[in-house]
């Protein structure tokens, strides 16, 4: 049960730091592929902005409830695990800035 808690914490601090990342990557390459007007891709960015902030302070109010659960040595592990996700998801971004640069342009 408590390993189950911690997972579940760590698993919304990861969707909360993918959902606050994904979005500004994910816009470009949508409305190019579906052929978005101007005007379609405002409505869309503020339809995901409205259901980020909801999202967002949804994980947020979980992360309090369920921070409320945790003794004080699983809220100390809680913080490792979660400094070693932030971690892992920095060396991802680097990675993908490599590659990003790397890339050839035009392909």
């Amino acid at each position: 049960m408590k390993k189950l808690t911690i997972l579940i914490a760590a698993g919304l601090m990861t969707a909360s730091v993918t959902a606050q990342a994904a979005p500004q990557q994910a816009r470009s390459p949508m409305a190019q592929a579906l052929d978005l007007t101007p005007e379609q891709e405002a409505k869309i960015n503020k339809i995901r902005d409205t259901y980020q902030a909801k999202i967002k302070a949804l994980v947020e109010k979980a992360d309090k409830e369920i921070r409320a659960v945790l003794t004080p040595e699983q809220k100390k592990k809680l913080a490792q695990i979660e400094a070693q996700r932030q971690a892992m998801i920095e060396q991802m971004r680097q990675r993908m800035q490599q590659q990003q640069q790397g890339a050839p342009h035009g392909k």
